[in-house]
């Protein structure tokens, strides 16, 4: 049996004779989504899948014993993008889907689990944070999302990237975050041939200091589809890039094989953030439906006094 398996081609009878200590399980779940009128639909799936076959058999190589299990692509996402062609999951049933469907892993004595992804809604990484942080406490499990944590570390300003260049490319264009320069340098390098007319399309800044030309941005990135400045894509950007990715993927996985603890660090920037929580709107409803409850009660006694 090769290392590196695709979970919809293994018997039940290879499956359960797989080693639980030394196997891990790869999980690409990224959305369909509308990414400007240059890019496929399908972007953050295949960035992630290309993630996920550079860090697997990068593991194959440094865990040669080890079985590598790539399971089907999901297609589900939080807060997607605006437009023709997005398809938006509730935040609800993304966290009870990932739920059941990580647990079906974990039930069965597999701890090693790697959650890939592209889509940085800050609602969509705190529900697979949510869900994963659920499941290793039930299970003692070490299930990992490493593309949450690793953009959060950035974006906070508490890591660099590796690729001193790559890196002075994204501190220098921080609007640069949906179809812009670094997803369609992305997919020059990896499918080109799936890349639109790009050099003619227009800067949109969502950070720019004028709060009116950010108004006027979030607008035109509302109809176009991006934010970002895609003229400035090159095809050697998206290879660092993809390289980048791999290696920290890996090494977030690499840390959590080697250390227990570490997996309840892999956190993404809106993980802890109460609006951010799957019940956060129920549960704004029912306090406000009991404190319209507490007023309307009141309101009526005061009239049965007078």
């Amino acid at each position: 049996m090769s290392s590196i398996i695709k979970l919809e081609e293994i018997s039940s009878l290879d499956y359960k004779n797989l080693d639980r200590n030394k196997t891990v399980i790869f999980i690409n779940l990224s959305p369909i989504e509308n990414h400007g009128s240059h890019l496929p639909l399908g972007m953050d799936i295949l960035q992630s899948g290309a993630i996920v076959e550079g860090v697997s058999k990068k593991f194959s190589n440094n865990y040669p014993d080890w079985k590598i299990i790539i399971c089907p692509t999901i297609t589900m996402g939080v807060g997607t993008m605006f437009g023709q062609g997005s398809i938006n999951i509730r935040q609800r049933v993304l966290r009870d889907f990932l739920v059941d469907y990580l647990s079906s892993f974990t039930k069965r004595g597999f701890k090693h689990i790697l959650v890939s992804g592209f889509h940085g809604e800050f609602r969509h990484l705190a529900t697979i944070d949510e869900a994963v942080s659920y499941i290793n406490k039930k299970y003692k499990s070490s299930i990992i999302s490493p593309f949450g944590y690793y953009v959060s570390r950035i974006l906070k300003n508490k890591a660099d990237m590796s690729n001193k260049e790559l890196n002075d490319i994204f501190r220098n264009n921080k609007g640069d975050i949906h179809g812009g320069m670094i997803e369609t340098s992305f997919m020059l390098h990896l499918r080109p041939e799936l890349v639109g007319e790009y050099k003619h399309l227009k800067q949109i800044n969502l950070f720019d200091k004028n709060i009116f030309k950010r108004i006027i941005s979030a607008k035109d990135a509302f109809y176009s589809g991006y934010f970002g400045n895609p003229a400035l894509a090159t095809p050697e950007i998206g290879k660092m890039v993809l390289e980048e990715s791999i290696e920290t993927f890996y090494n977030v996985l690499d840390k959590s094989i080697k250390d227990p603890s570490f997996p309840e660090t892999v956190k993404s920037i809106g993980h802890g953030k109460i609006h951010n929580k799957t019940n956060f709107v129920r549960y704004l409803s029912l306090i406000f439906i009991g404190l319209g409850s507490i007023i309307l009660y009141k309101s009526k006694n005061k009239v049965k006094d007078v």
